[in-house]
């Protein structure tokens, strides 16, 4: 145990990061996307995903979250800690 909390193995540091990414790939989540397709519109992944070859697209650094200005909240950065 390292300061008091239990260590994690290699295992459930890679069933959280997969959680994460399952997270980052819904975007605002389904009710978000569901609203662009309501108005005719594809998610931004759906657009990549249209003009490029499949599996041609690399994202880099896709736990980033955006930067938080002074009109945005912290509730619109969708990536959880």
């Amino acid at each position: 145990m390292k300061g008091g909390q239990p260590q994690m193995d290699m295992y459930d540091k890679l069933n959280e990061l997969y959680e994460k990414r399952r997270q980052m790939k819904l975007g605002g989540g389904k009710q978000r996307i569901n609203q662009q397709h309501a108005k005719g519109k594809l998610t931004a992944c759906e657009r990549i995903a249209y003009l490029l070859e499949a599996e041609s697209f690399v994202e880099f650094y896709p736990f980033i979250k955006q930067r938080v200005t002074s009109m945005q909240n912290e509730e619109s950065a969708y990536v959880t800690k």
